[in-house]
């Protein structure tokens, strides 16, 4: 299969035919455009016939060693993991949105960013009629973990919302629920817990 290599340098252009024009420059400074490339390929073919001149290549299995070699020496401590983000991303398990609980069109906070909250969204969205809710923020007690779309405890006492939906496994959601209280204390009846794990 002829490969047209491309050029990070120069976008629009090519170094050329991978083994033909070229045998290392995947990203190299382009002599010519992709049109030029691809006429030279499929009008001109000035390819049929010639025999590529790569180098034989290493087998994947040596890259893939020494991919874990590096990944097992590594800072094996892993103190540029927070805790949340060093805890298997991997389960067989999906968190069904509590809709009986929560009224269609309902202004909501979701508390907890988690795995629940990510399925929570995704139901929500491609609920029929799609948008089922109107998430407007989502909320954790520990916002520095994450980007500037998740805020504090103390924002719960300015935004305008009609419920607050917890995303936390059981052993957790009553600590939580009391710290919210505290916070919210108006809010008591209107804090949704509803926790149904789905196999998948």
């Amino acid at each position: 299969v002829l490969t047209i290599c491309g050029s990070a340098v120069a976008p629009r252009r090519t170094p050329g035919v991978l083994g033909y024009d070229t045998e290392d420059a995947w990203y190299g400074k382009g002599t010519f455009s992709f049109v030029d490339a691809l006429e030279r390929v499929l009008v001109k073919k000035l390819y049929d016939g010639k025999k590529s001149t790569m180098p034989k290549l290493h087998p994947a299995e040596e890259a893939y060693e020494a991919f874990w070699t590096i990944v097992n020496n590594a800072a094996p401590v892993k103190e540029y993991f927070t805790e949340r983000l060093s805890q298997p991303r991997i389960r067989d398990w999906t968190a069904k949105f509590p809709f009986d609980s929560v009224a269609r069109d309902a202004k909501i906070i979701l508390f907890g960013e988690t795995d629940i909250t990510e399925d929570y969204r995704t139901q929500i969205r491609t609920s029929t009629p799609p948008n089922y809710c109107k998430v407007v923020a989502t909320v954790d007690e520990h916002p520095e973990e994450f980007d500037n779309a998740v805020v504090g405890m103390e924002r719960l006492k300015t935004i305008d919302y009609d419920a607050i939906v917890i995303c936390l496994l059981p052993e957790q959601a009553q600590a939580v629920r009391d710290k919210i209280v505290q916070v919210v204390p108006d809010m008591a009846s209107k804090i949704v817990y509803d926790f149904q794990k789905v196999p998948v």
